[in-house]
């Protein structure tokens, strides 16, 4: 191995293959290059951003052996790992990528620990490096999907000292190092690796973030991670072999062969229905937050002192709607909020429309959506606004009497009621499908609020809406941890 430094990188590869095939036979030669590799890391502990293609190809050569060779590369990648993280700023791009590549190489070998690497790999999220940040990113997620799958995700507490610094990532100062660390929790949330409390809590803590990227990319997990599951899913399948039709050669010859094939063919089929199985275990994310109240009572005073655009205040109105109305919270100072908003020449108006009604349930006093309902009916339902605008009025008080009946009990609301009614007789056909919309559901929840002639042929004249905080019980039989009882 004797010559210049270009010829001896040129015969690494040649030499690297023979050690594997048998290492004892080629011992002398590679402590050769193991001297050489010492007197670089020295000199590289010095100069750090000194440029050498010599010691990156060492590197390359020492981590694709060092299975063969254990004891003494003992202390290599320790080497390496305290190279990145003294000096990575400061090394050269390629070779911090060389020396990244060789950890990963070793961590699939099982020589690096798992713990002590993906912490330095988020470490490295805060180097201005984007394509090492995607190799970064991409072995996290995937030796952790590895663990998860293998078995070793089942040590609790590597896993759970992972996840600890992984959250502490999250709510990091270093901008890209949080996002990346938020999307990478996302990830494996999407691909059902980490699908608990403790993932969703995490990313919970990122939607009131003073950093507008990172709060923008915790409130879209929220708002559409359900949506990214199932795409994946199906995804998932194309890849993954679903249920087969077993043949069982009933009305064939029996043959060692077709037992085999019939055998495989069930082995399949139990595989496939374990992980349908696994699937359907899961709940929406928005579900598993520990305190939905407080997020949401956050994000309202974010959305209140906010100065963002207007993109990123719906987004946090869509959140909070989805969590009153998920969670049947009683967040009032929310709704003179989205009153300000309802005007028909709003920008987005039917997006807040939306928000506002997914944010009403029966648990909220009917006195606190009047003014709301009021100011719907005064920019909507007016005879200067275009025919798509009042149906479109209409069918969002429609929406608020469903979930809020008692809304329809309010004084002055009998005058709105025949308003929306008399729509029923309009030329325009939205308008007249609107208005049949509200007066179908009157006469379903509250029929002695509309005049006679309206109520319909087979109406039940005792039915109403239930008084606030009423709890209505069914006569019969019911059954208890005795037995039957009344």
């Amino acid at each position: 191995m004797d010559g210049s430094r270009t010829d001896v990188m040129a015969k690494l590869p040649q030499l690297q293959n023979m050690i594997k095939r048998d290492p004892s036979a080629y011992q002398d030669e590679f402590m050769m290059q193991l001297r050489h590799y010492e007197s670089e890391v020295a000199i590289f502990r010095l100069q750090p951003n000194k440029q050498s293609e010599h010691f990156g190809a060492l590197v390359t050569f020492l981590s694709h052996v060092s299975a063969c060779y254990p004891t003494e590369l003992a202390q290599f990648p320790q080497d390496l790992i305290y190279l990145l993280e003294k000096h990575s700023a400061v090394l050269e791009a390629s070779l911090r990528k060389t020396l990244v590549q060789a950890l990963i190489l070793m961590r699939n070998k099982n020589i690096v620990d798992a713990l002590v690497l993906l912490k330095l790999f988020f470490e490295l999220f805060r180097v201005p490096d984007k394509r090492l940040r995607e190799l970064v990113y991409s072995h996290i997620v995937y030796d952790i999907k590895k663990m998860h799958t293998d078995g070793g995700g089942r040590n609790e507490k590597v896993m759970r000292g992972l996840q600890n610094f992984m959250y502490s990532m999250v709510a990091d100062e270093h901008e890209i190092a949080a996002i990346k660390s938020l999307h990478v929790l996302v990830s494996l949330y999407r691909k059902r690796i980490w699908c608990d409390a403790r993932t969703v809590n995490c990313i919970a803590t990122a939607c009131t973030s003073k950093n507008t990227r990172v709060l923008v990319t915790a409130i879209q997990f929220f708002l559409g991670i359900d949506a990214d599951i199932l795409e994946y899913d199906e995804a998932e399948k194309v890849k993954v072999k679903t249920q087969v039709e077993v043949n069982y050669h009933s009305y064939s010859k029996k043959t060692k062969s077709r037992y085999n094939h019939t055998k495989s063919q069930l082995v399949k089929n139990r595989k496939a229905r374990k992980r349908n199985a696994e699937h359907d275990g899961t709940f929406p994310a928005i579900d598993l937050l520990n305190d939905p109240q407080g997020v949401a009572e956050k994000q309202l005073r974010i959305l209140k002192a906010s100065n963002e655009r207007f993109e990123v205040r719906l987004l946090m109105m869509d959140f909070i709607g989805r969590l009153v109305g998920q969670h049947k919270l009683v967040l009032l100072a929310f709704y003179p909020l989205l009153q300000r908003y309802l005007t028909a020449h709003q920008q987005k108006v039917t997006n807040i429309l939306a928000y506002l009604v997914q944010a009403c349930h029966d648990e909220i006093p009917p006195e606190e959506l009047m003014p709301v309902v009021r100011t719907i009916a005064n920019s909507f339902i007016v005879e200067r606004c275009s025919s798509e605008v009042i149906a479109v009025g209409i069918n969002s008080v429609r929406e608020v009497f469903a979930r809020v009946p008692l809304v329809m009990d309010e004084p002055g609301m009998d005058d709105l009621i025949q308003d929306l009614i008399m729509f029923n007789k309009s030329r325009d056909k939205t308008c007249v499908i609107a208005a049949r919309g509200v007066l179908n559901l009157i006469r379903e929840i509250h029929p002695s609020l509309l005049k006679r002639k309206d109520r319909g042929k087979f109406h039940d004249e005792t039915a109403r809406p239930k008084a606030f905080g009423e709890l209505r019980y069914v006569v019969g039989y019911c059954t208890t941890l005795y037995g039957l009882g009344g």
